[in-house]
């Protein structure tokens, strides 16, 4: 298991100006709102916002819910896409083969693993994260494969493939609030 750390309360307000983050990158989010009655979310890459479409009319509650729930969509699915690529590269070089995994909408974790069953999960939120750190997050939960506990031997194999693993560990901890949605 792959923890984000102590549990979070804080919760994000979707408002104009907030900062949101993708791929390590702080994205400004911004309200367009408009007379239609749908509600969408685009990533401007180029001018790094999170573009959120909103009708005039709509309540707080509501909002809150809508966008969650649209932004957790977008995570999983660009993480899935990334996990497609990643996880098949790094179980080559590490010789290590796994089942399948699974994206989730996990708060508490960024990663874990089933060795019995090869089986390994991740959180949707792996696509907020710089490269690096998801490279690590996966290395470590590949490693859990061979070693299921976070004893001595687990490290080598981890550091192995990350060398800088604990300055990365260090700032997953650090930015932990960056996760929270």
């Amino acid at each position: 298991m792959y923890p984000f750390g102590k549990k979070n309360t804080n919760q994000k307000h979707w408002y104009t100006g907030e900062i949101f983050y993708y791929e390590g990158e702080p994205y400004e989010e911004e309200m367009v709102y408009h007379n239609k009655n749908e509600v969408s979310v685009r990533l401007d890459k180029k001018e790094k916002k999170l573009l959120l479409y909103l009708p005039e009319d709509l309540k707080e509650e509501e909002k809150k819910k809508l966008v969650d729930s649209l932004v957790k969509k977008l995570l999983k699915q660009n993480t899935e896409a990334m996990l497609e690529e990643k996880l098949p590269k790094w179980s080559k070089k590490m010789n290590l083969e796994y089942q399948g995994y699974k994206v989730r909408d996990t708060v508490s974790k960024y990663g874990s693993c089933v060795p019995q069953t090869k089986m390994l999960y991740f959180s949707a939120r792996l696509k907020m994260l710089t490269e690096k750190q998801v490279d690590s997050i996966i290395v470590h939960e590949l490693a859990h494969l061979v070693h299921a506990n976070h004893q001595k031997p687990f490290y080598d194999l981890v550091k192995k493939y990350v060398p800088d693993y604990d300055a990365i560990h260090q700032e997953l901890k650090k930015n932990q609030k960056r996760m929270m949605i």
